[in-house]
């Protein structure tokens, strides 16, 4: 089957499947995708509603409780043979219906195995026209209208049934039901099936008369009763959900742009929704999701598969762990259009996700009922909302692409040197838990392994890694090489930045998990986030090491700039402040020592300078039994 064929093929289902019993697992399907449900091509319409807040008030105040059992399950051939009400004002059981009907036909034997009414008690039964005016007394024209909700346990088939019923009388209306069936299954989860009877154990409930209609309609809206609580916190629940899906104008509009291109090849968007997740990128599912993109302050940029984005001629850049790590890359775009770029790209993941969304709806319709409960609070485009946001797509204003690219380092250029006690990994035997025969044995040794790595955690809380590392290294050398184990190392050298252990103990794990079959995708993209930290920090480092070498140079250079500097100044000093030479001498004349200066003379001799200065001046002839006389700065230069 072709690619758009396929999309095109709608859910369908055979509304004349039989099956064994009326409260058989695979309860009778229903012919319809969406979650409201319409017969209307008689007098009396029903439609299936969801248990909103204003429903519930409703439902609190008045309802009916409503239950048939019938010939068989054709509704259009067979027939009701007993017809079951209550009517709850309050939450109390104030009136009751509850009688059988001749249809003027028998009751076969396997519909008499269900519900133990036999063809004596249908043939003294009163007839149609008489059961059902009375019980269109009883119910009130009001329910006929749409204004009091009936609820039935797997609603659609004892409603439908009444539709045909009361259609083929003459009467005109429109009925509004509640199914405990899908109700119980989209609120409970904790037992083993959704049969009226599980369910009335369930809750604790007591039926005497399973099988008959005014038991089972009792015990029908006992039931509506118990599950409202639940319902009521599951309202909640969808509330805040729907309060957190606020779109900007901008992401409604690549949303459109994008459920555009599905539109214009014709696909299947019975289940397309959109759904803002916990960091404000935007998901589009169709149960599953298909393509992911967020509007940031670096741009607009989509989650792609890494072996498809490269072929994309648009600024790229990786992804985070949580966008799929090192499988997937960021493609930014500067205008809308930009999509078309990968518009194969999201026809092939969205015919991925269609189909698997099939397989698992598998053409029931519980399943397409829980489809459409958990998928309610994610965002639906209509067709006329989308063309009103592409006529805005010229209007929009793009963030422009500032994002600094991270380069991926190739394992070659980064040299690790872990230092650490751990024994080398090849005198290891791996013990592989899994294959532990003895069941008992398996679920110690699980426990014992999952106290460990309680303990660890528990280290690491209290920053306490050498600790943490001793007790991972002991269950390593006993040979438990599992996810929870490494994961924990990872934990602790990444938080210790010690690149080169966490390297080692990636590049460790990774093949070993592979062997046992466990998820390591993220380890990969933890392995290559460390090679780039790790390259990054050498980097660093030798930068760090360039710019110390150049201040320590610059620093040199300053010293002896300033050592030059003084010795000018003590050079100009002595020149001009002292002014002239002076020279130290015998009484004969005889030169015995020059000085530069009379401070020179004073430090080498010891005279008075004051001494030195007057025998240089003739004041006296002696200064230290020398004499003294000045050197013209003009005799000492020629």
């Amino acid at each position: 089957m072709g690619l758009f064929n396929l999309f095109k093929k709608k859910v369908e289902t055979d509304d004349k499947v039989k099956v064994q019993s009326k409260e058989n697992e695979d309860v009778k399907p229903i012919s319809s995708v969406n979650y409201e449900f319409e017969y209307n091509d008689k007098n009396v319409e029903i439609e299936e509603i969801r248990l909103t807040k204003e429903i519930l008030e409703k439902i609190n105040s008045k309802f009916i409780s409503f239950d048939v059992e019938t010939t068989g399950l054709d509704t259009y051939e067979d027939r009701i043979i007993e017809l079951g009400a209550a009517i709850f004002e309050n939450r109390k059981i104030t009136k009751t219906f509850d009688s059988l009907v001749n249809p003027n036909r028998l009751n076969p034997l396997n519909a008499m195995n269900v519900n133990n009414i036999s063809n004596e008690m249908i043939k003294n039964a009163r007839n149609e026209d008489e059961v059902y005016k009375d019980f269109i007394d009883f119910v009130g024209k009001e329910s006929l209208e749409g204004n009091i909700i009936f609820c039935a346990h797997n609603g659609y088939f004892d409603l439908k049934f009444l539709s045909n019923t009361l259609s083929r009388l003459g009467y005109k209306g429109k009925i509004k039901f509640i199914d405990t069936l899908k109700l119980a299954r989209n609120s409970i989860y904790d037992i083993e099936n959704y049969k009226l009877g599980t369910i009335t154990k369930y809750f604790g409930l007591i039926n005497n008369n399973a099988h008959r209609a005014f038991d089972d309609a009792k015990i029908c809206g006992e039931i509506l009763l118990k599950l409202i609580p639940y319902v009521e916190r599951k309202n909640e629940q969808v509330e805040r959900k729907i309060e957190q899906q606020k779109f900007l104008d901008q992401e409604m509009i690549v949303c459109s742009y994008i459920q555009d291109i599905l539109n214009k090849n014709h696909i299947n968007m019975d289940f397309l929704k959109y759904e803002k997740v916990s960091d404000n990128s935007i998901s589009c599912k169709y149960l599953y999701n298909f393509l992911k993109f967020k509007v940031s302050k670096e741009g607009i940029y989509f989650i792609i598969k890494k072996d498809y984005a490269k072929d994309i001629n648009l600024t790229k850049n990786n992804a985070s762990l949580s966008e799929g790590g090192i499988e997937y890359q960021r493609v930014y775009i500067n205008k809308v259009n930009d999509i078309d770029n990968f518009e194969s790209y999201i026809l092939n993941e969205y015919e991925s996700v269609y189909n698997s969304a099939m397989d698992y709806i598998d053409n029931k319709q519980y399943k397409i009922d829980r489809v459409n409960e958990f998928m309610l609070p994610m965002k639906s485009i209509e067709i006329d909302e989308m063309h009103n946001y592409l006529n805005k797509v010229d209007e929009i204003e793009i963030p422009l692409v500032n994002v600094k690219i991270t380069e991926n380092i190739d394992r070659n250029l980064v040299k690790i040197n872990p230092i650490n006690n751990r024994k080398n990994i090849k005198q290891i035997n791996n013990k592989t838990i899994s294959s532990y025969e003895d069941i008992d044995l398996y679920v110690k040794e699980m426990d014992r392994l999952r106290n460990i790595c309680l303990k660890a955690d528990e280290y690491m809380q209290q920053k306490d890694y050498d600790n943490a590392i001793n007790l991972l290294d002991k269950e390593r050398e006993e040979g438990y090489l599992t996810g929870d184990l490494y994961r924990r190392y990872i934990k602790i050298y990444h938080q210790l930045k010690d690149y080169d252990n966490e390297i080692d103990i990636l590049e460790e794990a990774i093949p070993i998990m592979k062997r046992n079959n466990e998820h390591i995708l993220d380890l990969k993209t933890k392995l290559q986030n460390a090679i780039n930290l790790k390259y990054k920090y050498i980097n660093n480092l030798k930068i760090k090491e360039e710019k110390e070498i150049k201040k320590n140079q610059i620093k040199e250079e300053k010293k002896k700039l300033k050592l030059a500097e003084k010795e000018k100044s003590k050079s100009n000093k002595k020149t001009f402040v002292d002014g002239r030479k002076v020279v130290q001498m015998a009484d004969n004349g005889n030169i015995i020592k020059e000085y530069i200066s009379i401070a020179e003379a004073v430090r080498e001799t010891g005279v008075n300078s004051k001494s030195i200065r007057d025998a240089a001046k003739g004041v006296q002839k002696h200064a230290g039994g020398y004499c003294w006389r000045y050197v013209d700065i003009e005799e000492n230069i020629k």
